[in-house]
């Protein structure tokens, strides 16, 4: 796997509150702005998480691409055609209702993650 974040765009919604699942959701758009196709499969990792959130709907953490130990989704898109997009929906869990911030990166391609 490999960062491709320079080579798209990541548009993030808004976080609400879902009462009904007692958790902030938010959605997460990655638009593909470079000339070719990315093959995936692709991975949207929550570099810098604050402490007090916790990505509920986590596929695992970061093990041998940097950053490591940080918490990622995965999506089983194979391929981003140029101008394609794919969607990330993030659910948190925020006991404490403080902001919450991450920087996004995402990855593509075969391999650990």
């Amino acid at each position: 796997m490999a960062s491709v974040t320079a080579s798209v765009t990541i548009d993030r919604d808004e976080i609400v509150y879902n009462p009904g699942l007692q958790r902030f959701m938010q959605i997460v758009r990655v638009t593909n702005t470079s000339g070719a196709a990315i093959n995936g499969p692709f991975t949207l990792v929550l570099d810098g998480l604050g402490s007090n959130a916790i990505l509920a709907n986590a596929s695992g953490k970061t093990a041998c691409v940097v950053p490591g130990g940080r918490p990622l989704i995965t999506s089983d898109r194979t391929t981003l055609a140029p101008r394609a997009s794919l969607v990330f929906q993030l659910q948190f869990s925020n006991p404490t209702k403080a902001a919450i911030t991450y920087t996004p990166v995402v990855l593509a391609g075969a391999g650990d993650r």
